[in-house]
């Protein structure tokens, strides 16, 4: 199973889209998430509780959950910690021959079930953009998002994925 990845606004999903046009079976991690956070009702309890999302109608805020994990990484590694295991589970079921990762760069969560890690790349004035116009975030929401994902100087992708098979997409 191969992992697309990247940072934020980097072009994963545009790229997972070519890939479902040559008729490759591409399953998107964010979605399948949202769609546990409405069926599976022991995960949605146990996210609002241990987190302290607002509960409301039995659904979970994401933009209230976005603005926790991305601001706090102690509340992402719980997040990590009681979703992952359900979404492993799904995948193993579907075998995809592709899986959209946004959420992969600094996790341990997730990557025994990949053989190939694509990583999608784009400069992040770029990226800063696409999130600007395409997400309609406000310019600072954007950049702390955008920062949220820096990874220590010094650290290549080959750090973040030992022993995996890594390629490279560009620009896209």
């Amino acid at each position: 199973m191969e992992a697309v990845t990247g940072l934020i606004g980097a072009g994963k999903s545009y790229y997972c889209n070519k890939l479902r046009k040559m008729e490759f079976r591409v399953l998107d991690c964010d979605e399948i998430v949202k769609e546990l956070y409405v069926k599976d009702k022991a995960l949605r309890n146990r996210l609002i509780n241990e987190l302290g999302l607002t509960k409301s109608n039995d659904t979970i805020d994401l933009n209230e959950l976005a603005d926790l994990i991305f601001t706090n990484p102690e509340a992402k590694h719980k997040l990590e910690q009681l979703v992952y295991p359900v979404l492993e589970g799904y995948l193993i079921a579907k075998q995809p021959e592709a899986v959209e990762v946004s959420n992969l760069i600094g996790s341990k969560f997730l990557l025994d079930l990949f053989d190939t890690i694509t990583i999608v790349d784009a400069p992040e004035d770029v990226r800063l953009k696409r999130l600007i116009e395409t997400r309609h975030m406000s310019e600072e929401d954007a950049k702390r998002r955008i920062e949220a994902q820096c990874f220590p100087e010094g650290t290549t992708w080959n750090d973040l994925f030992p022993g995996k098979n890594i390629n490279f997409k560009f620009g896209v």
